[in-house]
């Protein structure tokens, strides 16, 4: 998503968020009593291609360092509060209109419903400073979500149109959640093309059933999840699974740069229900309790991941297209039809104590990687270079 002065450029070509206002240091918090967009103290903020430094980590996708944490310095476009004393009487005035509603820093205890016919972003101040109790997605037109937390389940009833969700967090445990996940991306009848973009954010769950789930019974839908960090214990990071005999969708899924940890299972993807998925997943860096990758009767490619320390590391029923993983400390490393792929370690990958770990300087996993299925950028958002190391983390 392009950014001029006042606007935002989404990605189908269509202006929103010509600034009716906007929000920076001086402006009131919201009902938790915090401040703003912006801060005297703030750093040169990253463009939507850049990365600027901050701490252990980095700011990515128009977000500023400011003292040691990420936020978005400043917000063209109608305010909450200010125009408007909630999230939700805001998006019903604007959604047919189309634009960005800037919330401020602090606690919204609301279910937001969208269920706009023109383009919307939705932006708080960051994933630890602007919460709301849910966003759900229903049937709308392009919608961005940047810089908001949730604390109660979220989800996305798919229409022909482009959700994007970067720098933000969406965590809840099985009180919250008795449909058991944190967020699901579901479709409706009839068939719809869309497509789901997740990027440098947090979806973290207890007791649940899955973190991310999809269940697309018809229709096409391509989802990406880039630099996201799933934990969830007792949980699974992403479910792919229609749910329905009557399923005839089809899923294009690429997960890269992410890290799973602290969850029952990683990544869970079944078709026998009659969906069609192409399931990419490279460079990740899976530490789950129970199962790190499994698939069943799907087009599968895996390259460049780290599976450590699950009973098993991958499970399959079905051919697969995969090299250059490592397996290590791993109960069985294959199950199923599941077996060892051309160039695959099975030696300590010595990773480092950061969050997410990243390799030890004697790690094998250094250069080990295939860069023809290797993402140019890392978790961080940082180039990997020529020599592509496994897992989500490049070393520097």
């Amino acid at each position: 998503m392009a950014h001029i002065p006042g606007c935002y450029i989404l990605a189908a070509g269509l202006l929103a968020g010509c600034a009716r206002g906007a929000m920076s240091a001086s402006d009131a918090g919201g009902s938790g009593g915090g401040d703003g967009h912006g801060d005297a103290a703030m750093a040169t903020d990253a463009g939507p291609d850049q990365v600027v430094d901050c701490g252990a980590g980095t700011c990515r996708f128009g977000q500023a360092c400011v003292a040691g944490a990420c936020q978005y310095p400043t917000c063209a476009g109608v305010t909450v509060p200010g125009d408007y004393a909630t999230v939700q009487s805001a998006v019903d005035a604007i959604g047919g209109l189309g634009g960005t509603i800037c919330i401020a820093a602090g606690t919204f205890p609301e279910d937001v419903i969208v269920q706009s016919t023109k383009p919307l972003v939705i932006q708080g101040v960051s994933a630890t400073r602007t919460a709301l109790d849910a966003i759900h997605l229903e049937q709308t037109a392009d919608v961005s979500i940047r810089g908001i937390s949730t604390t109660k389940p979220s989800d996305i009833v798919l229409a022909s149109s482009q959700f994007v969700i970067e720098n933000s967090a969406i965590t809840c445990d099985t009180t919250q959640s008795p449909e058991g996940y944190g967020l699901l991306i579901q479709s409706p009848a009839p068939a719809t093309t869309s497509s789901v973009a997740i990027r440098a954010t947090k979806l973290a769950t207890v007791q649940i059933a899955a973190a991310l789930d999809v269940r697309v019974v018809t229709g096409f839908t391509s989802i990406t999840l880039d630099g996201v960090e799933l934990t969830g214990t007792s949980a699974t990071g992403v479910n792919v699974d229609s749910k329905s005999d009557a399923a005839t969708g089809d899923v294009a899924m690429s997960i890269t740069n992410s890290s799973f940890h602290d969850c029952s299972a990683g990544i869970t993807a079944d078709t026998r229900n009659g969906e069609h998925v192409e399931l990419t997943v490279e460079n990740n860096t899976i530490t789950c309790v129970e199962l790190a990758l499994y698939y069943d009767n799907l087009q599968a490619l895996y390259f460049n991941n780290l599976f450590v320390g699950s009973s098993v590391a991958v499970s399959a029923v079905g051919p697969a297209s995969c090299g250059n993983n490592l397996l290590y400390d791993n109960a069985t490393n294959y199950g199923g039809t599941a077996t060892a792929g051309p160039s695959y370690l099975t030696a300590n990958p010595l990773l480092d104590a950061a969050s997410p770990p990243g390799l030890s300087a004697l790690s094998p996993a250094r250069g080990a990687g295939d860069p023809a299925h290797a993402p140019a950028a890392d978790y961080w958002g940082r180039p990997r270079g020529p020599q592509i190391d496994l897992g989500a983390v490049q070393s520097i």
